[in-house]
């Protein structure tokens, strides 16, 4: 019996004496040494040889996958479990889903040498108020990297993201892609307006037009109102209405003593996917292909009120309110302008039927502002 032809042909073998390299250090944490041997981040699985000076302890950690561990030399232990000392000669097998906190004794006289396979993600659960990582807050773009690429590395159905004190709440769908708040405010809206007939439902100046076509679809009240949570949970009150939602991804529940709270939308997000039996994204295809927001665009102004008037001027031919800064409203795009309350800031969110248009009246208008 002959043997089957090579599908893949080498002209040498694909390896690497790890002696001879040189190994990243610091790169991972302090007193640590690491030397990539495979990565398949699409996949999840880390191959790598890591060194660990005495005295390192790492954060308390979760993995996600699996963990092998061959100890090559020295000493380390998990905090949980102190008299279970993996030394030279050791290996560890370690189930996804385990929590644990790594360290090497003071006392080790070496590098504890290692080398691993580490399936899934891992997630610092350690507290640390200095947010080494990035900022607390998941509504600047850079600080939402982190978790929109994780989401596309696990290929998971989603991501959930909060901020310092979690009374905001930020997702990212199955694609990677950032949902605004406005679209959240979309999705709950449209669900509250679907088990409560005649729900109201309370949103801000700021937001899309998906939020109030939803809500009126679904045979609920959309009532908007100005920005923040003082002026919304009054107006929730007066209007017992069943939910509210920011642009700013505060949300607001009436069995929640029409207070916000960022853990409610997240288990109500997660029963809404599950529910469908759709992906987040096809759940906000029909929003994406029909709403084009700007997002919120700060400009640094001398003279709001100057500001504010020259708009007034410009956009009189449109539907003008002043419930909260100016909001100006055309069949085909719209916009606010509101003042900070603590800087000489004027802050635009501007949206149109077509991708092309709400850049030219973005610009259009900031452009004016800026003046």
């Amino acid at each position: 019996m002959s043997l089957p032809e090579v599908v893949t042909k080498q002209d040498k073998l694909l390896t690497v004496n790890t002696n001879a390299g040189k190994f990243l250090e610091g790169l991972l944490h302090p007193g640590i040494k690491a030397y990539p041997l495979f990565l398949d981040p699409h996949n999840g699985v880390w191959v790598l040889r890591v060194k660990f000076a005495p005295g390192v302890t790492l954060p308390l950690h979760f993995h996600t996958g699996t963990v092998h561990i061959y100890t090559m030399s020295g000493a380390w232990y998990y905090t949980e479990y102190p008299d279970q000392v993996q030394k030279a000669g050791d290996y560890l097998y370690e189930p996804g889903g385990s929590i644990h906190q790594f360290n090497t004794p003071a006392s080790n006289t070496e590098d504890t040498d290692t080398f691993m396979v580490v399936t899934g993600s891992n997630v610092n659960f350690t507290p640390d108020g200095t947010f080494p990582d990035h900022e607390p807050n998941p509504l600047l773009p850079e600080n939402r990297e982190f978790i929109m690429r994780k989401v596309t590395e696990e290929r998971a159905d989603l991501g959930i993201a909060w901020d310092g004190d979690a009374d905001r709440c930020f997702f990212i769908d199955d694609t990677g892609e950032f949902i605004p708040g406005d679209f959240v405010t979309a999705l709950l809206g449209t669900m509250f307006s679907k088990r409560e007939p005649a729900a109201t439902i309370v949103y801000d100046v700021r937001a899309s037009r998906a939020v109030a076509d939803s809500v009126k679809a679904a045979g609920g009240n959309p009532v908007m109102h100005r920005v923040g949570h003082a002026f919304m949970k009054v107006k929730m009150r007066e209007l017992n209405a069943v939910y509210g939602g920011e642009v700013s991804a505060h949300y607001y529940f009436r069995d929640n003593w029409f207070a916000d709270n960022g853990m409610i939308p997240a288990l109500l997000l997660l029963e809404l996917v599950c529910g469908s039996g759709k992906k987040l994204s096809e759940l906000l295809a029909p929003y994406r292909a029909k709403y084009f927001i700007s997002g919120e665009v700060n400009s640094k102004v001398a003279d709001v009120p100057r500001a504010l008037r020259l708009l007034e001027e410009r956009y009189q031919d449109g539907r003008i309110t002043k419930l909260d800064g100016i909001s100006v409203d055309y069949d085909s795009w719209h916009f606010n302008v509101r003042g900070s309350n603590t800087e000489p800031l004027l802050r635009l969110n501007l949206e149109a039927f077509s991708q092309a248009e709400m850049e030219q009246r973005r610009d259009e208008v900031l452009a004016l502002i800026r003046s």
